[in-house]
């Protein structure tokens, strides 16, 4: 992190693993969802990150980045609501669904960076 440069101090996440066999298929919702996102201009920051090594593979994990704990508020706009905007009522709900279908369980936590007690090289 750069000097002066703030870090979000919490982090929310998700783990989500697949059903086996429903990469494709979620890796299409994702996609399709991100498209929804950036055409809405929805004020949303956030990642998905894939298990590589150790735990369970096939999990994704869906990471939101927040300065203090006001970040945490809902949008204006809710994320179904978002999606209807951009794909209408039917497609909203089938892409919803498709993602619904490939998602086995969910799990979610708050992070919070401790910087008294990381080393951040170069502070």
């Amino acid at each position: 992190m750069a000097r002066g440069r703030r870090q979000a101090c919490f982090r929310g996440s998700a783990d989500v693993p697949l059903r086996y066999g429903a990469g494709r298929e979620f890796n299409y919702a994702i996609k399709k969802i991100n498209e929804a996102i950036n055409k809405s201009d929805w004020p949303v920051h956030y990642a998905w990150l894939t298990t590589v090594s150790g735990g369970e593979l096939g999990t994704y994990t869906l990471v939101l980045p927040h300065k203090n704990w006001a970040g945490f508020k809902d949008p204006e706009k809710s994320f179904p609501a978002m999606l209807e905007e951009v794909y209408g009522r039917v497609g909203a709900e089938k892409l919803l669904k498709v993602f619904t279908k490939a998602v086995r369980s969910e799990s979610s936590q708050i992070l919070r960076f401790r910087p008294d007690l990381s080393y951040i090289p170069g502070q």
